[in-house]
């Protein structure tokens, strides 16, 4: 006889994790409430709506290594001159350390951003060349 009720707690269980994981919502919280609460949990669902999915978030391509954050500088608009003296950007950190690996620009390129007051070549922006350096081309 009590193997019975132990049998329907747990279908109980069951039954109200399967639908609450098709309505988004945590199964293994929905199965606990399932167990306890039986037919009862199941007539809550009924009337809860249905939650939309959560997707996870993708990170970026070029997102940096988690042991390069340390090293981040705050995030500024960088522009550059060509040879030409065309005028390039705005764009990130990184679109720079990527024009950099593309052999856009050099140590003597002109780089700017909001916080300077005049251009500047990039080498002699030591923190800065430093760290656009650091990083490997990829190939």
């Amino acid at each position: 006889m009590y193997f019975l009720y132990v049998l329907s707690w747990f279908t109980f269980g069951w039954i109200s994790s399967r639908i609450a994981k098709k309505q988004g919502r945590n199964p293994a919280v929905w199965f606990a409430l399932g167990v306890f609460l039986g037919l009862i949990s199941l007539i809550l669902l009924y009337f809860l709506p249905k939650r939309a999915a959560v997707k996870p978030e993708t990170a970026p391509i070029s997102a940096p290594k988690p042991e390069e954050i340390s090293m981040l500088p705050p995030e500024k608009l960088w522009y550059y001159l060509d040879k030409e003296k065309a005028q390039f950007g705005p764009m990130s950190f990184y679109a720079l350390q990527e024009a950099w690996d593309d052999d856009k620009i050099t140590a003597s390129t002109y780089v700017w951003n909001e916080d300077m007051e005049n251009w500047a070549r990039l080498e002699s922006l030591s923190d800065l060349h430093s760290r656009i350096i650091r990083r490997t081309p990829q190939s």
